[in-house]
């Protein structure tokens, strides 16, 4: 049996250069402050619990013990040096954001309905300085989902509140999916998973466990099409039943785009020009690599099977 989640890191161990800032990095766009009256539609579906906390930059509204937090408290300060040194876009959190987590889905999905989002298979949001999740049923689900929407806020300044869906999932699965080191730096490139039990006995499937899945997948011939991913106005990522797949194979695109050095940075100025309203589909994609969008669509699922 293929191993793929090895490979990852020794794909990102032999591109020294995939954690290095670009040196024309655009300077970020001053973060968004939340919304208050959205603020206060947290703070009333969080009753009579809600408490304000910090966590790195962000300031923190939750009805979660603060136990059930320690997994992200490391995290939360290095994520946006993460993000910078990732994708070559300076980031800039805090400010006036807000990082709402629930302790229960019910709850959070209560203050999604009056907030007047749509959640069709997704557990959490981020826009206009406002993220909000709620708490995963064991640490690690917790800390991927924290990661995962506050790079979607990070994103937002970095890139603009208008991303295509497979930008705006690719990269935040691609850090949120990412093992943690002691000092609660992320680990680019590789999988977190469960190593001393079923993932039935934690609740959700790790990242590792998805990603396997969906590579038993794509290797059978079952992947969703490239290019319907990255179409502009994608509706897969509405869809309940494609949702997990194309945010799966958004970030295993992205990660794609830097395994290597030279594609590596190539990817990052594609991004630095989306950061400048550039075009984000599959034509620029694929444009912006030097290679045709049929091309495109061909070298990923061959770098797949190398997995």
């Amino acid at each position: 049996m293929i191993q793929p989640i090895a490979l990852l890191p020794l794909l990102v161990a032999l591109s020294p250069w995939t954690f290095l800032v670009p040196k024309e990095a655009p300077p970020p766009t001053p973060p968004t402050a939340a919304d208050p009256a959205r603020v206060a539609r947290v703070r009333d579906a969080m009753r009579p619990l809600g408490r304000e906390a910090r966590l790195g930059p962000w300031r923190v509204l939750t009805d979660v013990a603060a136990p059930e937090l320690a997994g992200i408290e490391a995290v939360a300060p290095h994520l946006a040096e993460a993000y910078t040194a990732r994708y070559g876009l300076a980031a800039s959190p805090g400010g006036g954001q807000i990082v709402a987590i629930f302790s229960t889905d019910t709850r959070y999905r209560a203050f999604a309905k009056t907030d007047g989002v749509s959640l069709p298979g997704s557990n959490g949001l981020a826009s206009a300085g406002l993220a909000a999740f709620a708490a995963g049923r064991d640490p690690l689900e917790t800390r991927v989902l924290f990661v995962r929407e506050a790079t979607r806020l990070l994103s937002r300044g970095a890139l603009g509140e208008g991303l295509p869906p497979w930008l705006d999932e690719g990269l935040a699965a691609d850090l949120a999916s990412c093992r943690v080191d002691r000092d609660g730096r992320l680990v680019p490139g590789t999988l977190d998973g469960r190593e001393d039990a079923a993932p039935s006995a934690h609740g959700a499937p790790s990242p590792r466990a998805n990603v396997e899945a969906w590579l038993a997948r794509a290797r059978s011939g079952r992947a969703l099409p490239l290019a319907a991913i990255l179409a502009r106005g994608s509706r897969l990522f509405e869809n309940p039943g494609a949702r997990t797949d194309a945010v799966i194979e958004s970030a295993m695109l992205v990660r794609w785009c830097l395994a290597e050095p030279a594609r590596a940075e190539t990817f990052r100025e594609f991004l630095r020009a989306v950061s400048l309203r550039g075009a984000a589909d599959d034509r620029a994609l694929a444009a912006a690599l030097g290679l045709d969008e049929a091309t495109l669509s061909k070298k990923f699922f061959e770098w797949l099977k190398t997995l």
